[in-house]
């Protein structure tokens, strides 16, 4: 097993339902429940604006405890808040920067912190054979998926195709189309990015046969 380099941080966790975020994913969504208010000011408040975004288990909690949240989630940055300081609702917008898991609990009543850690990833050679083959083969299952999907932006299409780093492909794919959530928190827990990447090509193929 790999040895995990990363020195541990204490961060606001902000518990998901229904959303699962990947690394070098900007996305805006609302927060109204008020352990994730009191988190998201807890972040903002801090130097280095960082909060632990992971999913819950089961959407319909209410009021989720560590034990209802998945596995690994991504450390990410609060690039933006709107909102009034007496509103129930605010809507973020948060930047995913890399895997993490949570190490130890240090608060759950209140609102949700703990120590987090960033998880070690394991990288294929680049010019490997069997890398450069599995990444064509992922491009031409988006591809395909692309085909039949509904429209997306130029620019993201070209930009995937483009990228040629197997990690980056795997998590814009997996961050920027509507998959289920489960098989979105599958490719987030993979840290193994060979796996990822076949993991990935058999949910493209099962998404295009559906659409």
């Amino acid at each position: 097993m790999t040895e995990n380099i990363y020195k541990p941080e204490t961060l606001p966790v902000l518990a998901l339902r229904n959303l699962v975020i990947f690394p070098g994913q900007t996305i805006s969504f609302e927060v109204g429940r008020l352990k994730s208010i009191r988190a998201i000011r807890s972040a903002v408040d801090s130097d280095n604006r960082k909060i632990f975004l992971v999913a819950q288990k089961d959407a319909l909690i209410e009021d989720p405890k560590f034990t209802d949240l998945g596995n690994i989630g991504v450390v990410a940055e609060i690039k933006q808040i709107s909102g009034s300081s007496d509103s129930n609702n605010f809507e973020i917008v948060v930047e995913g920067l890399y895997r993490a898991c949570v190490k130890e609990v240090t608060r759950e009543r209140i609102s949700l912190r703990a120590v987090i850690q960033r998880v070690p990833e394991i990288y294929p050679e680049k010019e490997d054979p069997l890398t450069v083959a599995t990444l064509r083969t992922l491009k031409s299952k988006f591809d395909e998926y692309i085909s039949v999907s509904p429209r997306i932006a130029p620019e993201i299409f070209i930009a995937i195709l483009e990228e040629e780093d197997m990690a980056d492909v795997t998590d814009d794919i997996s961050g920027h189309f509507h998959f289920e959530v489960s098989d979105k928190q599958r490719l987030l827990n993979e840290l193994d990015v060979m796996k990822r990447a076949e993991m990935l090509c058999g949910i493209l193929s099962k998404e295009t046969e559906v659409l």
